[in-house]
């Protein structure tokens, strides 16, 4: 009864609880309301609960139990998630109770409450505090896991694989030890440490087979073998799923085990579970991956038509999905691939308009570009290439593009452009084959090398830029051999653009590399063609011959067969086989009687002969052709003009100069060709000058100039006017036109012989300034002339004449130098020589006269050069040797000019070493044979002789012979009265003498002498007695 009424108040009493509320009730103790508030918790009453907590802490703050009714105050929180409130009780139980029993308790808790609530940061913070403090907790497991999954919220994955790691370790039966494997292995996965994962999914399979987490792990491990690429080994614990679990979830094996299998490229196995999959797919998320793989599966299976209605049906299907921009490319190709062209190049521009900035839009741009380029829409090609590479996000399209690029320009014969889009793209290529691709875009990206490398030397070729050709193509040839499959055509152009190049050997090599690597090569005609052009260019001619003929056999009616038959006549011809050449001449006339071509091969006959000499035959075959050839064809008129215009040259020739005009004449009257016109003016002219008609000739010549200024005959009219002026006389018209050509033609071959006949001419003339301004003109500016000796010996020879000695002998010395086998080497020994001579450097003179007799004995001025070394051996006193070559120039040269000058060196030279006797016949020889200078000095001389003698009235009277004799050598008059004078003071004649110094006073221009004169006068009347007055 007792215990039935406790109840029945219990009941009362909770019913009245719930009724009216707690809050409005209060325990009478502290016990009580602890016991209360606790039961309430107990029996599940949290909202009652809380309240009673709260009123229990408000009453009883300072309570023992007061952090633990703290601590259920969060728990009441926490266990209704509200975990914000949670946080705020189990930290304010943390602060307000510091010490307290329950504080680990409340740490863990609050850990909870933060990672539940998302706060991660702080519920790391709050594990490791725990942890740290708290070693022997309760709730260390537990701890210890919750760091872990913290960490891996937070992306700390390897923090987190250091956690569960240790919680393995430590607790290896914590009750959670299969989730710490398990998300230790989902750790692993998110490091991209796929073995370390599958290790660690695969010990939860192993190792805890009641775990709930089973399903869990094999997908995981199967995700993570076939990260690992080991697909087969995937594949096999996929299908491990699919026979063991018949649970929805499960069917996901199904779309990775196609996954793996479309990886092994078991396409057919892949496309049966792809398909099982879309049946009935889950998740629902993968059906269109599933579809996808489908379709490229399919595709792989070389099933283009149903791939293309796989990817139609999914684009329809899912419009809005990630796959339906690769899908639509991947149609566009598989459009192209069945010739569907038209449909491709429509998809592909719907994509580029709908999706102008997806992750495919570059690859269909290309695509659209490639299609562009096949229709020849070259300028819609160019314009997609150009936007490929303008945008930066299309790096790799970026070689690719910019061959395009070029490709589009090539086509459209915008070479230069071209050239440089390839440049481009081999920059671009090469600067990828640096980044580590592998072995198949390795090869892809050189072989774009080596077709742009090809591309522009084509490019090259078509700007006649052969050196570039040769270059470029060049480059695609290692070892002898080249490194593209299309090697015949590189060796092909390679000889075209050296054969332009007028590299012939190298043309030649190259064409033979055609014939002899690639005998069926669709260019092989081709190659020998230019083989036999290349050797005829070599003046190979039997070989040009012979491969000209085989190109005419090998398609004797193909466009080459006329041409070759008759290249090979003119090679034969050059080859001197001219029995060859009039075999095939007749061949062509019997094959081709009507053809030009046949009346040019008379005419290559007619030239042939003409180059060998035979001047005869040329003529008769020119003139047979001529009466033959029609007038009125047309065709032939140039063949008629070349006939005239040889038959000319064959007249000229022979010195038949009116024939050759006539000949020339009619070719003025045929040609239109200005430079045939003036070509045929100019011969007629050269041979009216050849006729010595200088005026007609003149006439000629400046008609030419006035007619065709432009023309290349020009300079050589202006030269033959300068000759023609010269023959004339006109020197005015000479010096002019002559001046006119070198200002004109600074660069004309001729420009330097007509620099040195002008200077040649102002030497003649004495105006030895204006020679040596066009001397040094012609050494500075034309060092490769075959004037330079000549110019280098006249600035020379116009100091010596300024005259300006020292730069005289610099500039002979330098022409010795510089030219010692010229002719002229003799004439500047004697310029050094006689510079040195004229400036008293006497031995220096003696030195180079010596040389000069010595190194050239029949030199024609030896005669001079004798005396002015006898004359320079004077001056040094040499006498003995003076008067041995003295007498050697006059017993080898009794004719020379000199003679009478020799004499007189030789026999002042015989005086000077007291031997006077021998000397005085000597120097009467320079008398008898002398000019007045000469003779004057000699009897001079043979006074002076006499008075060395002592023969005082015979020295008078030689001495008065000059003064008679020679009144117009003052000087030597002068002296000869004063030493006359003197003899006549010395035998005591003093009034003679007086007469004498009087006489020369009143005459001589020679101060000194007048001074001496007029000293010995004033001596004498001292000396003489005064007359008495």
């Amino acid at each position: 009864m007792k215990c039935m009424c406790k109840t029945c108040v219990i009941v009362v009493w909770i019913a009245a609880i719930v009724a009216g509320g707690l809050p409005g009730w209060a325990a009478n103790t502290e016990e009580e309301a602890y016991t209360v508030a606790v039961g309430l918790y107990n029996d599940g009453l949290i909202d009652l609960a809380r309240d009673q907590f709260k009123n229990f802490l408000e009453q009883f703050p300072e309570s023992s139990h007061a952090p633990y009714i703290q601590y259920l105050l969060g728990e009441c929180d926490y266990r209704q998630n509200k975990y914000e409130s949670a946080i705020q009780a189990y930290q304010q139980g943390i602060t307000r109770y510091p010490g307290n029993i329950y504080l680990d308790q409340m740490m863990y808790k609050l850990g909870r409450a933060y990672f539940l609530s998302e706060e991660f940061q702080a519920a790391e913070r709050t594990f490791e505090e725990l942890i740290e403090e708290y070693p022997q907790s309760s709730q260390i497991q537990n701890a210890s896991y919750w760091l872990g999954e913290t960490l891996f919220k937070r992306g700390k994955y390897p923090q987190a694989v250091e956690t569960f790691t240790s919680v393995i370790a430590q607790f290896p039966d914590y009750e959670l030890v299969d989730y710490a494997y398990y998300s230790l292995g989902w750790s692993y996965f998110n490091l991209q440490r796929y073995a370390q994962a599958a290790e660690s999914f695969r010990t939860v399979l192993d190792n805890f087979p009641d775990s709930s987490l089973r399903l869990s792990s094999q997908m995981n491990l199967a995700r993570s073998l076939f990260h690992l690429q080991d697909y087969q080994q995937a594949y096999q614990e996929y299908t491990a799923i699919i026979e063991t679990y018949t649970t929805e979830e499960s069917r996901e094996a199904l779309f990775w085990a196609a996954e793996s299998l479309y990886h092994l490229q078991e396409y057919e196995r892949a496309l049966s579970y792809y398909q099982q999959f879309v049946e009935s797919p889950f998740p629902e998320a993968y059906v269109v991956d599933a579809r996808y793989g489908l379709a490229w599966c399919l595709t792989a299976l070389d099933r283009p038509y149903a791939a293309i209605e796989a990817f139609r049906e999914l684009i329809a299907a899912y419009p809005d999905s990630y796959v339906v921009q690769s899908s639509q490319f991947q149609l566009g190709l598989l459009l192209l691939q069945t010739g569907q062209i038209e449909e491709a190049r429509t998809v592909f521009e719907t994509y580029v308009d709908q999706s102008p900035s997806s992750e495919y839009a570059n690859d269909v741009r290309y695509q659209l570009g490639q299609i562009y380029f096949d229709q020849e829409k070259y300028d819609r090609a160019l314009a997609i290439f150009q936007e490929l590479i303008e945008d930066s996000s299309t790096e790799t399209y970026l070689a690719s593009a910019r061959f395009m690029s070029g490709g589009c320009l090539y086509a459209q014969q915008r070479y230069r452009e071209a050239i440089a889009q390839y440049e481009q793209a081999i920059i671009r290529a090469r600067e990828e084959l640096q980044q580590g691709l592998n072995e198949e875009a390795r090869a892809n990206r050189q072989q774009l090398i080596d077709d742009a490398t090809f591309r522009i030397g084509l490019s090259a070729v078509n700007l006649e830029d052969y050196a570039s050709a040769v270059s470029w193509l060049s480059q695609l040839i290692e070892g002898g051999a080249p490194v593209v499959p299309y090697g015949d055509q590189v060796y092909y152009w390679l000889g075209e653009a050296s054969f332009n190049q007028g590299n012939y050997s190298e043309a030649a090599e190259a064409y033979q590399q055609v014939l002899t690597q690639f005998p069926e090569s669709p260019s092989a005609l081709r190659a020998r063609y230019g083989l036999a052009w290349a050797y005829y260019e070599l003046q190979q001619w039997e070989r040009a011959a012979k491969e000209f003929e085989t190109v005419y056999q090998a398609n004797p009616d193909g466009e080459f067969a006329l041409e070759t038959m008759f290249q090979a006549i003119d090679s034969y011809l050059n080859a001197g086989q001219d029995a060859n050449a009039e075999s095939l001449y007749a061949l062509m006339q019997e094959q081709f009687p009507a053809d030009p071509l046949a009346r040019r091969a008379q005419f290559r006959l007619a030239y042939t002969s003409y180059t060998e000499g035979d001047t005869a035959r040329a003529t008769t075959l020119l003139q047979n052709l001529l009466a033959g050839l029609p007038d009125e064809e047309a065709a032939l008129l140039d063949l008629r003009i070349d006939a005239h215009n040889l038959l000319g040259w064959c007249y000229l020739r022979v010195e038949d100069f009116h024939q050759a005009i006539a000949q020339f004449e009619a070719v003025l009257g045929l040609a239109q060709d200005q430079d045939m016109r003036s070509r045929a003016l100019l011969k007629i002219a050269d041979a009216y000058y050849s006729l010595e008609e200088y005026r007609q000739a003149v006439s000629l010549y400046t008609q030419l100039l006035q007619d065709y200024p432009d023309a290349a005959e020009v300079p050589d009219a202006n030269y033959s006017l300068i000759l023609t002026y010269f023959h004339l006389g006109e020197t005015a018209a000479y010096v002019q036109a002559s001046k006119e050509f070198v200002d004109t033609y600074p660069n004309h071959e001729l420009t330097p012989s007509v620099l040195y006949q002008l200077g040649d001419h102002y030497i003649q003339e004495q105006e030895y300034e204006h020679a040596l301004e066009l001397f040094q003109r012609l050494v500075a500016d034309y060092p490769a002339s075959e004037f330079q000796d000549e110019g280098v010996y006249g600035i020379g020879w116009c100091y010596f004449k300024l005259p300006d000695y020292p730069k005289a002998v610099e500039q002979f010395q330098t022409f010795v130098s510089r030219f010692p086998e010229s002719e002229y080497v003799p004439d500047a020994y004697y310029g050094i020589a006689t510079s040195f001579f004229h400036q008293q450097e006497y031995q220096q003179a003696i030195t180079y006269y010596s040389l000069l007799l010595n190194s050239s004995p029949t030199y024609p001025l030896n005669d001079r050069v004798m005396l002015k070394l006898g004359t320079a051996l004077i001056n040094t006193g040499d006498l003995e040797q003076a008067v041995d070559v003295l007498q050697r120039s006059i017993d080898q040269y009794p004719d020379q000019p000199t003679l009478a000058e020799a004499f007189l060196r030789l026999g002042y030279a015989l005086a000077t070493q007291g031997k006077c006797e021998q000397a005085i016949p000597v120097l009467g020889r320079a008398v008898a044979g002398g000019e007045a200078v000469i003779a004057a000095e000699a009897q001079f001389r043979i006074g002076e002789c006499h008075a060395e003698l002592g023969r005082r009235d015979r020295a008078i009277v030689e001495y008065l012979k000059v003064v008679y004799l020679y009144p117009n050598q003052p000087s030597l008059v002068a002296r000869a009265q004063f030493r006359a004078a003197n003899i006549y003071e010395e035998i005591g004649k003093e009034e003679e003498a007086m007469k004498l110094y009087q006489k020369l006073i009143a005459t001589a221009q020679d101060a000194a002498l007048v001074e001496q004169a007029q000293q010995r006068v004033t001596d004498l009347n001292q000396e003489l007695p005064r007359p008495q007055e």
